[in-house]
């Protein structure tokens, strides 16, 4: 091992830029490689300069998920961020994209008490309806579209223009010039009633109510005014609904109840206690599996998971495609109070996710000590790898030691690791059969492009403390992570094929997954002697090299 320093370097890059730019092109080149959080955190942090330097090298990362579904936009907002709102919304972010809980970052911003970054997003078409993201399509057979009968719309409705206005008078004067007044409809099939509850005022609620208004009207998406009274946050609202039978079963498109909206929503208890004693299901599932434990549990802690636990909800349902249970989100929310009362409950403290992680898996990839330590003493397990052969175990070992030496080294040390994990001439020649001169060509280019960007980043304490942090991308010592050696990549396995690569070199890809469950893949990763070094990347050595 070279100078006793683990030898790795990320893949290849490519740059032009000189002096500062040749800084940030390097950066942005290891960054890359990084996973998902690093836009998220620089987003959440407010830090303009490097979330500009993400979106400029990736453009299409604007609106990347985290695990939960959240972009960079709802970190921001959630935060208060307004600069970087205002980035983001300059990189086209999609101003209403929907976590997996259905949440808005306009309506993160609001219940943060975000005014300011809230009003901005509300002027870019913000909104703040709770409601779970539509599935992904898949591809299918082109049918004949049948379009369906339009639903009869009286335009337009002194009525419903009378409710827009909160004017109760002339409320009063459309009711009493037209008997029918309560049933007309707008073009998104809302009633009057609709629209006076989405306004909020309880005296025209009533008054439409006592008038004969449909209380269990539906619209499109088969919303009904409790549907929108659960939404705005209002219990008055609610109990009056309820008093005039309206119906705590009703589902939206989505299949969600009245009680799965208060759940997710957040801040809600009393509306959900109202929803419970008036006989909701509390074990109803949506489209996609969701209990209103589970949406409570994925929301801002504010008792209501417990509640519905004390009423009997059932703890070990999970999402269908994510595997996501109460308990999981419990543990990602850092809900120490509640991870207490799930497991009193008897939830399963193994419950496996769809990728694999368990609740102590996420607990020590959040960092989490308390709590992983709660779910140890009650048989919590983290999931298990496959047995690593001599090989794999050296490559596992080898990353170890450097991810060790890059979150604690200093500016001179993490330069020396990657100056010295650079391959050698005479390692380029024992890997390369074809063009070794051309694959050396390339490496020396990486290599003055590195040390111009080291000298440039050694100017002042400011570059090397930025340069140090963005090489770092967070890695911190002792934090939880799982290394699974990989295949090697499919150009590999057909450079290696056509003899282009000698056939006796052993190589693997490296999955990492740490902190905050982010995941990436590293390599390839040729033996070479005793280390295992990244080469250049085959596609520069070779453009037209296609896997079969």
């Amino acid at each position: 091992m070279a100078g006793g320093v683990p030898s790795f370097r990320r893949r290849a890059w490519v740059w032009r830029p000189s002096g500062a730019g040749l800084i940030a092109a390097l950066l942005l080149g290891w960054a890359a490689l990084a996973g998902a959080a690093d836009i998220h955190q620089a987003a959440e942090e407010g830090d303009v300069t490097r979330l500009r330097a993400l979106l400029t090298a990736s453009p299409e990362r604007v609106n990347e998920p985290d695990r939960e579904g959240k972009t960079p936009l709802h970190f921001a907002a959630a935060q208060g961020q307004l600069e970087a709102v205002k980035l983001l919304l300059e990189f086209k972010a999609d101003v209403n994209a929907r976590s997996s809980s259905g949440i808005t970052p306009t309506y993160l911003a609001k219940g943060f008490g975000k005014a300011e970054v809230a009003a901005l997003l509300a002027r870019h078409g913000g909104v703040t309806t709770v409601q779970k993201p539509a599935p992904k399509l898949v591809a299918v057979e082109p049918k004949p579209v049948v379009a369906p009968t339009p639903p009869r719309i009286i335009p337009p409705s002194a009525l419903i223009a009378a409710v827009r206005s909160n004017d109760l008078a002339a409320v009063r004067r459309a009711v009493a010039a037209s008997s029918n007044a309560v049933l007309t409809v707008d073009a998104q099939q809302w009633t009057a009633l609709h629209h006076a509850v989405e306004e909020g005022n309880p005296e025209i609620v009533k008054y439409l109510l006592q008038s004969g208004a449909p209380v269990n009207a539906r619209a499109l998406e088969e919303v009904t005014p409790l549907h929108i009274a659960v939404q705005r946050g209002s219990p008055a609202l609610t109990a009056l609904l309820l008093e005039f039978k309206a119906d705590v079963h009703a589902r939206t498109a989505i299949q969600a109840t009245p009680l799965m909206l208060a759940a997710a929503r957040g801040g809600a208890r009393e509306i959900v206690k109202l929803l419970a004693e008036a006989g909701a299901d509390l074990n109803a599932k949506d489209k996609y599996g969701n209990t209103a434990l589970i949406l409570s549990a994925a929301a801002e802690p504010d008792g209501t998971a417990e509640f519905l636990l004390q009423r009997g909800a059932s703890v070990n349902e999970a999402e269908k495609n994510s595997g996501f249970a109460a308990l999981h989100h419990a543990v990602l929310r850092g809900n120490r109070p509640l991870v207490e009362a799930l497991l009193g409950a008897k939830a399963d403290v193994n419950a496996a996710l769809a990728s694999g992680e368990t609740p102590l898996s996420l607990a020590l990839f959040e960092e989490r000590r308390e709590i992983a330590e709660i779910l140890r003493r009650n048989g919590g397990k983290t999931p298990e790898q496959k047995p690593l052969t001599d090989l794999e175990r050296s490559l596992v070992d080898q990353y170890q030691r450097y991810h060790l030496t890059l979150a604690t080294g200093s500016f001179e040390q993490v330069r020396m690791l990657l100056t010295q994990s650079a391959p050698t001439s005479n390692e380029i020649r024992r890997v390369f059969v074809r063009q070794p001169e051309l694959a050396w060509q390339i490496q020396e280019k990486i290599n003055r492009d590195e040390i111009a960007a080291w000298a440039s980043a050694n100017r002042s304490d400011k570059d090397r403390a930025l340069m140090l942090e963005l090489v770092r991308d967070g890695a911190r010592a002792g934090e939880y992570q799982r290394l699974t050696p990989m295949p090697p990549s499919p150009l590999f396995k057909e450079a290696q094929a056509r003899g282009w690569l000698a056939p006796d070199v052993p190589a693997y890809a490296l999955q990492v997954t740490r902190r905050g469950g982010q995941v990436f893949t590293l390599g390839d990763y040729y033996l070479v002697g005793q280390r295992w070094v990244i080469m250049p990347a085959l596609s520069q050595v070779w453009p037209g090299l296609l896997p079969r």
